[in-house]
């Protein structure tokens, strides 16, 4: 058995075959499939929106969970889509994964770590992954309004910051249906109205 019967077998969302295949002391779970890519299988489970083969390549000490593919693309960044949101929780959850901490904190809805991480003044407050997602912009994405609040307040904070597809952190909770954090950032940034914002019916497919 070889790396790629495991990419398969995760791209199809076969467990209960990931699960003999990982039992074999010589396979190698960080394979890359070259045809795909340079894409391991655990980029497959997460783009295939497997949750419980995730889970179980997780489990493996041997898994690198942050090898990154031909487009310089890691596992967590595959896991933004809408459908994805538990298999990015499960990820984030992982300390192996390599994300800023006060993203990860945001991600999974800690304000107490939140304060205590904005309290250093040398943290990069700004930091994106995933295509240019903040801490901010995954706040708003989520509607967690107690930590979009704590970081509108520190004055580090770009509230503007777009994403690489030039969507803010403003229009994804507007886009997302949060409304009392689309109004908090409304405020925060002196708009009188939502007017400004691109025509978010187009971009709302890839937030």
């Amino acid at each position: 058995m070889s790396g790629a019967d495991l990419y398969a077998a995760c791209k199809s969302g076969d467990h209960s075959r990931v699960k003999d295949l990982l039992s074999l002391d010589t396979l190698d779970i960080n394979w890359k499939n070259t045809a795909e890519k340079d894409q391991t299988s655990l980029h497959a489970a997460c783009q295939g929106g497997h949750l419980s083969v995730v889970e179980e390549l997780l489990k493996s000490t041997k898994l690198d969970p942050n090898i990154k593919d031909a487009s310089k693309t890691a596992p967590v960044d595959r896991s933004f889509g809408s459908n994805l949101a538990l298999i990015l929780k499960r990820l984030l959850q992982d300390p192996r994964v390599f994300v800023p901490e006060l993203f990860r904190a945001c991600a999974l809805n800690q304000p107490d770590k939140v304060k205590e991480l904005l309290s250093n003044a040398e943290l990069n407050v700004n930091e994106a992954v995933g295509k240019g997602k903040t801490a901010l912009y995954n706040a708003c994405r989520k509607g967690h309004v107690d930590i979009v609040r704590l970081l509108g307040e520190d004055p580090r904070m770009e509230l503007e910051q777009p994403t690489s597809g030039g969507v803010t952190p403003l229009e994804i909770a507007w886009v997302k249906r949060n409304f009392e954090v689309a109004h908090y950032l409304k405020k925060k940034r002196n708009l009188l109205s939502f007017d400004s914002m691109t025509p978010l019916i187009q971009c709302y497919p890839f937030c």
